[in-house]
């Protein structure tokens, strides 16, 4: 008996599909489950079946009770003369909102833009003053670009730091928003210590620091330096060639900015010219190329390579403080020395 019930369904079933055409044939196998249903299939007059069957061509096609009885399918048709077979609502993709629209649509931007080819600046150094310590970044921010400064984003730590070692303040050292920075209230020097740009740079100059960057052209998203490629590196050799009084090379970005230094000038660390800071951070990263100041290496015309705690905010792992300290330690103090020691000699 089940077999032969099963059978009977199964002729329904295609009865059904023949009589309702192809615009119903998806509802069908949806409802094709149903079918198998002695309930349903009480409903489904077989004289109704026959009668649609019947149907000519030119005949207005009739709809069976069966699917007259059914709730209407949620999708509605654009346009009213042409009819939509019904989906089934699983399958239906879900409409996107304006807000998910918008970060595709800015997702796909972002891809394909390429990555825009920026400079560097020139080396910043005093004509009159001979430099005993060279600091290198990695390459110019976004921020940096936009101001046309070095280290120009408001929360880089690297202005406030030398003007804590150097007897001059940033900034009021506010946000937007009128808040302090977190690090304000660490600060050395009072808001009447404040000096413009040009004056912060003028200050750490004649003090015998130079600035530049260890990347002069590349092609880059964004500001971090793990984004920048194919670059090309400023000519630093021939500036401390050049500068034949320089001591000290400090990296201003932490390891990252050191590692394009080893990556372009690993021949140079290689010679025997240069030996690592007694930091940790430089110990780790150098030792394999270059020898060490504390073998008493440092005052034979070597020029020692730091690897400093990142200025960045992104390295936001360091407080200020350790920055701070760490930077007076090993950049500052030592180059401070230099200037003093150079200053009685004239």
């Amino acid at each position: 008996r089940s077999f032969q019930h099963v059978t009977r369904s199964v002729h329904h079933s295609l009865a059904m599909y023949k009589a309702c055409g192809d615009n119903k044939a998806t509802s069908l196998l949806l409802l094709s489950p149903f079918l198998f249903s002695s309930t349903y299939l009480r409903g489904i007059s077989s004289f109704q079946i026959q009668q649609s069957m019947e149907e000519t061509p030119s005949s207005p096609r009739r709809t069976s009770r069966f699917f007259a009885n059914r709730k209407k399918s949620p999708v509605r048709s654009t346009s009213s003369s042409e009819a939509v077979p019904t989906t089934p609502q699983r399958l239906i993709r879900k409409a996107e909102t304006p807000q998910k629209r918008n970060k595709r649509s800015k997702g796909q931007s972002t891809t394909d833009n390429k990555a825009a080819r920026t400079e560097s600046f020139d080396a910043l150094y005093h004509n009159e003053t001979r430099i005993h310590t060279l600091i290198l970044g990695t390459h110019p921010s976004v921020a940096s670009h936009a101001s046309n400064r070095y280290y120009g984003l408001p929360t880089n730590a690297f202005w406030w730091i030398a003007g804590d070692c150097l007897g001059f303040r940033r900034d009021v050292g506010l946000k937007k928003n009128g808040e302090p920075y977190q690090f304000v209230d660490h600060l050395v020097h009072g808001t009447d210590r404040i000096l413009p740009y040009e004056k912060q740079v003028e200050t750490l100059l004649k003090h015998g620091f130079a600035l530049w960057d260890v990347v002069a052209s590349c092609n880059r998203k964004g500001s971090l330096d793990a984004d920048i490629k194919d670059e090309r590196p400023n000519d630093i050799v021939g500036f401390c060639e050049a500068n034949p009084s320089i001591k000290r090379i400090v990296l201003s970005n932490g390891r990252s900015g050191s590692t394009f230094f080893l990556k372009h000038f690993r021949e140079w660390c290689k010679s025997g010219e240069l030996v690592h800071g007694a930091n940790d951070e430089s110990r780790n990263l150098f030792e394999k190329y270059m020898g060490s100041t504390a073998d008493g290496l440092e005052n034979d015309g070597r020029i020692e390579c730091v690897c400093a705690l990142p200025v960045s905010p992104a390295a936001a792992r360091y407080t200020y403080e350790e920055k701070r300290d760490h930077w007076r330690k090993y950049c500052y103090n030592p180059g401070l020395e230099d200037y003093q020691r150079r200053t009685n000699e004239l």
